[in-house]
Parts: C-alpha cells; structure tokens; sequence
C-alpha cells in the first residue's frame, strides 16, 4: 500500500512537470511571434520612414527650381548677333510701349545691346534723345507682358575714348551726333577708316553695326559700334578711331560694353 502511494505520487509529480513544460514552451512560442510581429512592424515602419525621406527630397529640390526661376538676376545678360537687325522687331515694340509712359524724355533706340530673363524679360537698349545724347535704358516686361523703363544711365563718349593728347588746340570740337545710326548709312570715309584702324586685332572680329559719332581734332575721331565674336562668344563695343589729316588712321581704343556696370 506504501509503494502504491509512492507511485501515484511520482505520476503526479510528472504530470506536473510536462504541464508546465508545454505551457512555457507555448509561452517561448507566443513571445517569439510577438518579436516577429514587432519586427515586421518595425520594417515596415522603416519603409514608411524611407518614402517620407524620399518625398521630402522631391520637396527639396521643388523648392530649389523655384528659388532658380524666380532668382532677380539669374541668367545674366546676353548679347545676341545683331549684324543684320540692330532692333528685332519684338524688341522694338517692348521699348515702344514702354516710352509711352516715360515722361522724362525721348528714347529712340539705336541697338538692343543685351537681354536678361528673370521672371519676365530686361531688355537693354542704346538710345539718344532729340538732342542725339546718348543713353542706356533698361526696360522690364513681366510674364503677363506691361512693361516700364526701370532706369535710364548718360552713355557719354568723351567718357570712354581714350587718348594721349589733351591739348586744347588739338580736341577743338565736342562730339556730333550721327543723324542716322543704320549700319547701312556708315559714311564712306567711317567705313574706310575703321577698316584700316581694326586690321591691327586679328584673334577677335569686330563689325562695325552702327556709326555714333564724330569729334573734330586735329582730323577726326570717330565712333563706331561694334559687334564682336571671338569663337562663340558675342560682345558688343564702340571702336573709337582716329583718322589723321595725312591720311593716316589708327585705332585709339575698344570700349567693350558691360551692361551690368550701368545697373549700379
């Protein structure tokens, strides 16, 4: 009877152990799907992270390309050819709609010198006024095309030629307006001594686009814009040249034209 006690009490004991064997087996099983689940969640998490990364680089570069297209002076100023046509005809009807609301003074563009884009269009002219001074006039257009001239800064010759002599004697006369600045209306005599005078610079080509002026010296100077090339590049200037009453000419000096130097 003793060892029958013994017996079920040994049963009992075991019984107890498997039991709670499988329940911390199921317990371990139970907490190993819950770190599966956590990690799962955890990635995808992650990917939700890594899109929201994604999409706030797009924002970064949206952002980028509006500060680009909205920048005041982005681009810079271009000089485009214009051998053929001084002022393009969209160019011309920028500058008269904008004069007709300029109230100090006549404007007559001789050459589109430059062109800016912004957000809309500078235009940068050479003009005279009735008097034949002459002038840089800056003119915005904005995308919905109004425009006005901005400002408006003296383009004086006297200014930019340079020369050796400053005798009274010799510089008599101050400049005379060109009547008719068309590069088809240059004076023979211009025409012929700007050919000598610029035969002395052979790595940039320069084609004279409209006559400014003359100074009465001891002979003449003369001044006359120019178109330059050199490679691909375009520039645009006045060649100051002196033609001698020997019949000799020379070239006194190029003043290249920057039209960022006349916004200041």
């Amino acid at each position: 009877m003793k060892k029958l006690g013994l017996t079920l009490a040994a049963l009992l004991i075991a019984a107890s152990l498997a039991a709670c064997g499988s329940t911390s087996s199921e317990t371990n099983e139970t907490t190993s799907t819950g770190s599966a689940d956590t990690t799962t969640e955890s990635a995808a998490d992650g990917t939700t992270e890594a899109a929201d990364g994604s999409t706030d680089a797009a924002d970064s570069t949206d952002s980028a390309d509006g500060a680009g297209e909205d920048g005041a002076v982005d681009g810079g100023w271009e000089v485009e050819d214009k051998v053929d046509n001084l002022v393009p005809d969209d160019a011309e009807k920028v500058m008269e709609k904008a004069a007709e609301s300029y109230s100090e003074g006549t404007l007559e563009p001789i050459a589109l010198l430059a062109t800016q884009i912004v957000s809309g269009t500078n235009y940068a002219y050479l003009c005279k006024d009735g008097d034949g001074n002459l002038s840089i006039a800056f003119v915005y257009e904005d995308l919905s095309g109004n425009t006005e001239v901005t400002s408006v800064a003296e383009f004086n010759l006297w200014d930019l030629i340079e020369m050796e002599s400053t005798d009274d004697e010799e510089l008599a006369g101050g400049w005379t307006a060109c009547a008719d600045n068309k590069a088809a209306d240059i004076p023979s005599e211009v025409q012929s001594a700007f050919d000598d005078a610029i035969s002395v610079i052979d790595d940039v080509e320069y084609t004279p686009i409209a006559y400014l002026g003359s100074q009465v010296v001891a002979g003449s100077n003369y001044a006359v814009l120019c178109q330059s090339k050199e490679g691909d590049k375009n520039g645009i200037g006045v060649a100051f040249v002196y033609a001698g009453v020997d019949g000799t000419n020379e070239l006194l000096n190029i003043y290249n034209i920057s039209v960022a130097e006349f916004t200041e």
